[in-house]
């Protein structure tokens, strides 16, 4: 039986990437790289999955039988596809040679051979689902808030856009959290600017919401945790109830130090 369920979640771009990472260094604890990602995962029909008071009872079925499978690391198909790929690159990861899948794997192996402390997932397109993950399977939920000025300048540097249809088109998503924002955005011109703020609004909006009517619901914010990393850390383990040592904290000072640089972005988190 697994001691902790963990989603950490939020904005693209809000830090979600190295929360993971560090978190994971806790010992027992199994990590997952975006298991909601329809990018990386064949099967998923959304963008961004949202479960709430009007979701159809079919939909909500469907997220319940896959959480299941994610829940117990039982086989999932990769698809892994992006436009930017060579032909080459989809050739490789088509027949299973690349990192997600090895790590998938791997996880699946510690569950069968051991009955690990934790289950740790990392992945922003599962913001709305936070919720359901929350009330109905007792995750611990870990909101990361990043200024949206910061999160503006990063997508600008990587070239990413977002495409609001994807909200629009999810029909219980639009209604219940997006069609007021939708209205209001038809009185500005959406440039680059506008469109990070609109969906940088939706999104905390929702956290807001949520974080005011659900229990196991933490917010950090990414500035704090940049400038004191090792006192804000110890708290989050202390939260979680996660194994924390000097290996950790060594790690976590070295991560945080400026001193290690991570891989590019594009490998590491593809919602954009």
């Amino acid at each position: 039986m697994l001691r902790s369920r963990i989603l950490i979640t939020g904005a693209a771009r809000s830090g979600t990437t190295v929360l993971g990472r560090i978190i994971a260094l806790s010992p027992g604890v199994i990590y997952l790289l975006e298991p909601f990602n329809r990018h990386i995962w064949a099967g998923i029909p959304h963008y961004y999955p949202y479960i709430g008071d009007s979701t159809s009872k079919d939909k909500c079925e469907f997220y319940a039988e896959l959480i299941d499978r994610i829940i117990h690391c039982k086989n999932r198909d990769l698809s892994l596809q992006y436009t930017s790929d060579t032909g080459v690159r989809k050739i490789v990861k088509r027949i299973g040679i690349n990192r997600l899948y090895l790590q998938y794997r791997f996880a699946q192996a510690r569950c069968l051979l051991s009955t690990p402390k934790g289950l740790l997932i990392k992945d922003p397109s599962a913001i709305f689902l936070s919720k359901f993950l929350a009330d109905d399977y007792d995750f611990k939920v870990i909101f990361s808030v990043r200024h949206p000025a910061a999160i503006m300048v990063s997508r600008r540097n990587l070239g990413w856009s977002f495409d609001f249809d994807c909200w629009r088109d999810e029909s219980d998503l639009y209604f219940d959290l997006f069609k007021d924002v939708d209205d209001a955005m038809k009185n500005y011109k959406i440039d680059f600017v506008a469109e990070v703020a609109f969906q940088w609004l939706t999104q905390y909006r929702y956290v807001y919401e949520v974080s005011r009517c659900t229990d196991n619901i933490k917010i950090i914010r990414h500035e704090d945790w940049c400038i004191n990393p090792v006192p804000e850390f110890t708290d989050i383990y202390e939260w979680l109830d996660l194994d924390y040592n000097d290996r950790v904290e060594r790690r976590i000072k070295a991560l945080t130090s400026g001193e290690v640089t991570d891989r590019t972005s594009e490998n590491l988190s593809l919602i954009h």
